[in-house]
């Protein structure tokens, strides 16, 4: 938030650099932790497969709602900011206007493909 804020300041390249590095950082370690989480769930619910489903029907609607969320999120900020959010696949100039199909691509799980995501480390 401070960098982002500095940089709005003062458009200098360097404090954009400073908060994207800073931003990486963060999505890394989130990125870490959220597989760390997944893998003790699975670990504990591996022999009750009831659990396991439950386990991957949980994970699925939380994991769907989130993106949902992250990306009507993104695109309020972009608009009230005048930002211009883009993927870098697309042109800086074009404006995204499916920001939850574009930016999130979730693709949920079976319970029946979870023993086989466990078995091939698909968790780690």
């Amino acid at each position: 938030d401070q960098l982002h804020r500095r940089y709005k300041r003062t458009r200098d390249i360097d404090d954009w650099r400073a908060f994207k590095n800073a931003q990486r950082s963060f999505k890394s370690t989130l990125k870490a932790a959220e597989k760390q989480h997944v893998r003790i769930e699975v670990n504990l619910h591996k022999d009750n497969s009831r659990s396991l489903c439950k386990v991957a029907n949980d994970f699925n609607q939380f994991f769907q709602s989130v993106g949902k969320r992250a990306a009507e999120t993104a695109e309020m900020l972009a608009l009230r900011n005048n930002l211009n959010i883009s993927t870098e696949l697309e042109p800086q100039n074009r404006r995204s206007e499916l920001f939850s199909t574009e930016l999130f691509k979730f693709t949920p799980v079976t319970c029946t493909e979870v023993p086989t995501h466990n078995n091939n480390n698909a968790v780690e």
